[in-house]
């Protein structure tokens, strides 16, 4: 395909944290240090928290010299932030506005097939 050849080297884990909680402290500042943020959905399901965090802490690592920052949202611990970064209440996705695509209206996932 058109990607084949691509690849990205991970890097060594250096130990230092990249994908941070993110909080009203510091999103700013966050914004600010990455012109793409990536903001992930810390979901209630942690049995896996410690695997899923490490392999974003080298994807973190891998693209921070890129600009691309991760940054984990917990609706359940601060759900005032997460309504204003777009993040509803545990559950499924609630499609409208603000969303780049509704697949209510028959659009299609722009990273999908």
């Amino acid at each position: 395909g058109a990607l084949s050849g691509l690849s990205l080297s991970l890097p060594v884990p250096d130990g230092r944290s990249r994908a941070v909680p993110v909080t009203p402290a510091n999103i700013a500042e966050l914004r600010r240090r990455f012109p793409v943020l990536a903001l992930l959905r810390r979901h209630g399901d942690r049995g896996h928290e410690d695997q899923e965090l490490a392999a974003l802490e080298l994807v973190a690592q891998a693209l921070e010299q890129s600009g691309v920052g991760f940054a984990l949202v917990d609706p359940e611990r601060d759900p005032e932030l997460a309504r204003e970064l777009g993040e509803g209440p545990p559950g499924p996705p609630k499609w409208g506005q603000g969303h780049p695509w509704d697949p209510r209206n028959g659009d299609r996932d722009p990273l999908g097939p």
